[in-house]
């Protein structure tokens, strides 16, 4: 109900016209900057093991680049910058980013862009890349999505750690169907997210000792390799930093941090040849320490994670994008919508903040 409720109301806002004059009035000198991060076949999401705020289909990624590439100008992260810096009109234009450099980057989005001759820019976490190494969420979804119980003794083990966490495991398990499920591990994740680095670590440690087929989710690659890369930088696509390890930076120490903005850099400047300015902060998390050290590292720029649009005012480090995801443009007949996608990227729906959000 609340998804129809949404598509009736931005329906109406759409082919009404608001959209467009919220546009004007609003938003007339400032760029979109969109994030995704995976994008998958309708096979691989059906077993997918990310958060559902990271996936969106190969057809609605097909869908909304088309789109983007009918109503505005669609180029590449740092051209978006150089217009904003100068401060032209850019309403019209959008740069659209990957973060952590998944391999269905690869396989279900380089080639849409690629037939379409559009840009993006891929955010690399390079201690991943040509690797079978797996980030934490996707571990602990792994481990924890199966229609499996956790004991007592387990949980005992975990509420050491945190006991919030523990519960939230413990919930888990009170659901025997995947979306129930998926919907707490969601909750879970955001939830570790605030732990001190060590406490997570150990989290996810005991979880992966006490599932039942521990380290099952690392048996293939799920990361990019540098041959993948390689193409994909000869098709026209560029890439920036996302650390090494995909440490939450505001979660280490000031010393751990710096050396992971630093080799990230590092590594990808050797691996690609040429010069990296570009930035992403793993999960947004930056404070103002963080943030000089990124400038001072050496970047030109860098993005967070918060849904505004950017203008010449834009702190160059601090550049907004919008996170998409598979509910930001499928009406609730799981059709394309045009007029649900035009109210997300355009900016009118922050305008009603408290709008329900879908997956």
């Amino acid at each position: 109900m609340k998804s129809l409720i949404k598509y009736i109301f931005c329906f109406v806002a759409y082919y009404c016209g608001l959209v467009f004059l919220s546009r004007v009035f609003f938003r007339s000198r400032s760029a979109l900057i969109l994030t995704y991060h995976r994008v998958l076949s309708k096979d691989e999401k059906a077993r997918c093991i990310s958060q559902p705020g990271m996936v969106v289909s190969a057809d609605s990624f097909r869908w909304q680049m088309e789109y983007l590439n009918r109503t505005c100008s669609v180029v590449s992260l740092s051209e978006l910058i150089d217009s904003v810096g100068a401060g032209h009109n850019n309403d019209r234009i959008c740069a659209v980013t990957f973060d952590d450099g998944w391999q269905d980057v690869y396989v279900n989005a380089y080639p849409i862009l690629r037939a379409m001759n559009l840009s993006a820019t891929v955010f690399l976490t390079t201690g991943f890349i040509g690797t079978k190494r797996l980030f934490w969420p996707e571990r602990l979804t792994a481990a924890l999505l199966p229609d499996s119980t956790i004991s007592e003794q387990a949980l005992e083990q975990l509420s050491e750690i945190d006991n919030q966490c523990a519960e939230l495991v413990r919930e888990v398990g009170t659901h025997s169907d995947r979306k129930s499920r998926t919907e707490r591990i969601d909750f879970l994740i955001e939830r570790l997210k605030l732990l001190k680095l060590a406490d997570r670590e150990a989290f996810v440690k005991t979880i992966d000792q006490i599932s039942d087929e521990p380290g099952r989710s690392e048996e293939s690659r799920h990361l990019l390799n540098w041959d993948e890369v390689a193409e994909m930088k000869a098709g026209g696509i560029s890439f920036g930093s996302h650390t090494v390890n995909h440490v939450l930076l505001t979660k280490v120490s000031l010393d751990e941090a710096e050396r992971e903005i630093r080799e990230s850099k590092t590594d990808l400047e050797n691996k690609l040849g040429e010069p990296v300015d570009l930035f992403a902060y793993p999960n947004g998390n930056w404070n103002e320490a963080v943030r000089d050290m990124v400038r001072d590292i050496g970047f030109r720029a860098a993005v967070i994670a918060a849904n505004r649009r950017n203008s010449r005012e834009t702190d160059p480090y601090l550049f907004g994008r919008l996170n998409i995801h598979e509910g930001m443009s499928l009406s609730p007949w799981k059709r394309f919508s045009r007029a649900l996608f035009a109210c997300e990227t355009s900016g009118f729906l922050s305008l009603f903040s408290k709008l329900p959000k879908h997956y």
